[in-house]
């Protein structure tokens, strides 16, 4: 039970990232959010503004991109965090072409190597966790 409890919080914590053309408008960012949520695939949206993924960077990176560069290169992006079962490669797969199909998403990043890594490892971790329990 354990073992399951983690498998679903580490899938449940893997994002899909859905990064916005540049023209696209706030409100429609928003109303596709909504829609997401909606799906019956989706534990939980967050949305990225421009100026938050700046300041994001620059923490991550110590690199405050207003003043090198005049302009925040990064466009506004929605992370889309899946329920444990859509969790999957093939599934990340099929909903990055359903969200590719829309007209306003430039791009859909997700960890693949991360995913198998955590698909293959869920029964090593299981197995690790009985034996650990006795």
């Amino acid at each position: 039970m354990n073992a399951n409890k983690l498998s679903t919080h580490v899938k449940e914590n893997i994002s899909l990232t859905v990064m916005m053309k540049d023209s696209v408008k706030e409100a429609d960012i928003l109303q596709m959010q909504k829609q997401l949520d909606l799906k019956e695939y989706v534990k939980s949206t967050e949305y990225i503004t421009r100026e938050d993924a700046a300041e994001i960077m620059k923490d991550d990176l110590n690199i405050n991109f207003v003043e090198f560069l005049g302009y925040i290169p990064i466009p506004p992006s929605i992370n889309v965090y899946l329920k444990a079962d859509y969790a999957t490669v093939e599934q990340m797969q099929s909903i990055e072409n359903e969200l590719m199909a829309k007209g306003i998403v430039k791009q859909v990043f997700y960890q693949e190597n991360l995913m198998h890594l955590v698909n293959e490892n869920v029964h090593k971790i299981s197995l690790f966790i009985f034996l650990s329990a006795y």
